[in-house]
């Protein structure tokens, strides 16, 4: 039964209006504020977990980190707080209309290089500024990357899922039970075995992103199917790219320039030093290799010739992670994955499931040997257990993402539009249309919203 009803009136201010995502830990609603009228998205943890500190602070957590960080690309919150009535914690947040980048992908296919490159410009924009303000994504997938319409008709991408993020702090305590948090096939080698996280982490990510955009698949996804359990699957990752991404890309009849291969190997080096220090940094490498020219205003915006700064770019030294996990969308987010395509078949499915179920086997295999080793841990801060490894939701409306439980939504009553810059660039997909992105949120468990 859905937490709040139509007609509704919630925190004595906003009126509720729908449903829009509903899941194992909250639900996203569509409500008006009754003096303003501004129409939100209002998230809010279910009655029958409050009493759970851990994910009532979640909420607290990623209304302070989305609050940090001024930038197009991060989904508003606009108040936060619990209701006197019902003892739900909320966020409210500003509501979305468009779909996430998974649902784009496996919708149209793979996407052009221009359309790829002006996605990740603003993705990076944004993560800059995380870094500089010491916190780590750490869930970055198109899952929880949400394309929101603009009015002009053009397209705004928003970070969702801000819950699982990492807050560093130099004197945090660590929480090894929620250290490894993320989704398997986009984490970096140091999240497997526990290590010290840093805005290098994200940018990992963003490579293999780039990847699966591109291409319409994970990069991992072959060796995902081969490895059966996590360990196995930690010990390949660690290791580094297996095979010529070029070369992979033409398996699955996309074409990728040769110099791809060099671009990939830097931004997904198993050593954090290696990669680019800052994600603009590397979506502007990313551009040169491709041949697109990245838009002005966007260039000039991420300002691509600055070097990293010293105090500004997160370093692997200085940055530990702190563990949140968050999903937001439309509405704010409620803790449990996307729904899966139909099109991923039910061995992946059962697979990135098992993926999950290892993660916490996988931490403690890396930790003992820390321990053995007679090694001091790094100290962290967590801003809260994750309530889903990975559940970043993958949907429709969006919500600034809350700590501990966010999904991202677009609007669920309104099917998504193809935005103007959609219609205008071509997609070069050769000879065979490649397999559609499988979807990481089977890796997390049961979906929390479902299109309407």
């Amino acid at each position: 039964m859905e937490p709040l009803q139509a007609g509704q009136l919630f925190a004595e201010r906003y009126r509720v209006v729908r449903c829009v995502a509903f899941g194992g830990m909250g639900a996203v609603h569509e409500a008006v504020h009754i003096e303003t009228e501004r129409v939100v998205a209002l998230k809010v943890l279910l009655p029958s977990l409050v009493d759970q500190p851990e994910l009532r602070d979640r909420f607290r957590v990623e209304a302070r980190i989305t609050a940090r960080i001024e930038s197009d690309a991060i989904v508003q919150v606009f108040d936060a707080g619990v209701d006197l009535d019902t003892g739900m914690p909320y966020l409210v947040m500003e509501l979305l209309r468009g779909e996430t980048l998974f649902h784009r992908v496996e919708r149209a296919g793979p996407l052009s290089p221009a359309v790829v490159c002006g996605f990740l410009a603003q993705l990076a924009s944004a993560l800059d500024k995380a870094h500089e303000a010491q916190i780590v994504h750490r869930d970055l997938k198109p899952e929880n990357l949400f394309l929101a319409r603009r009015a002009d008709d053009t397209e705004q991408l928003k970070i969702l899922d801000f819950g699982l993020a990492k807050i560093v702090q130099e004197n945090a305590a660590r929480n090894p039970a929620t250290s490894s948090v993320g989704t398997p096939l986009y984490m970096a080698p140091e999240q497997f075995n526990t290590g010290v996280l840093s805005g290098a982490t994200d940018i990992y990510a963003l490579g293999m992103l780039a990847y699966t955009i591109l291409v319409g698949e994970p990069y991992w996804c072959e060796e995902a199917s081969r490895s059966g359990t996590l360990v196995a699957f930690a010990m390949v990752v660690s290791r580094g790219p297996v095979e010529s991404p070029v070369e992979r890309a033409a398996r699955h009849g996309v074409h990728l320039p040769a110099a791809f291969d060099d671009w990939f190997r830097r931004v997904t080096s198993s050593n954090e030093a290696d990669r680019p220090h800052r994600a603009s940094e590397a979506v502007g490498q990313l551009a040169e290799t491709m041949g697109v020219a990245l838009p002005v205003a966007i260039s000039g915006v991420l300002d691509l010739t600055r070097p990293a700064s010293g105090t500004g770019a997160m370093s692997s030294r200085s940055c530990k992670s702190a563990t949140s996990s968050a999903k937001t969308s439309l509405v704010a987010s409620v803790g449990a994955m996307p729904v899966a395509s139909r099109r991923v078949t039910r061995t992946r499915l059962v697979l990135a499931f098992a993926i999950v179920l290892g993660c916490a086997l996988l931490a403690g295999f890396f930790l003992a040997r820390r321990n053995e080793d007679g090694r001091a841990e790094e100290p962290i801060e967590l801003a809260g257990p994750s309530l889903s490894a990975s559940a970043a939701p993958a949907f429709l409306p969006v919500i600034p993402p809350v700590l501990g439980s966010s999904a991202g939504l677009l609007d669920a009553g309104v099917p998504p539009k193809d935005s103007a810059s959609a219609r205008t660039v071509p997609r070069a997909v050769p000879t065979s249309r490649p397999k559609p992105v499988a979807s990481s949120a089977a890796t997390s468990g049961q979906p929390l919203y479902t299109r309407e």
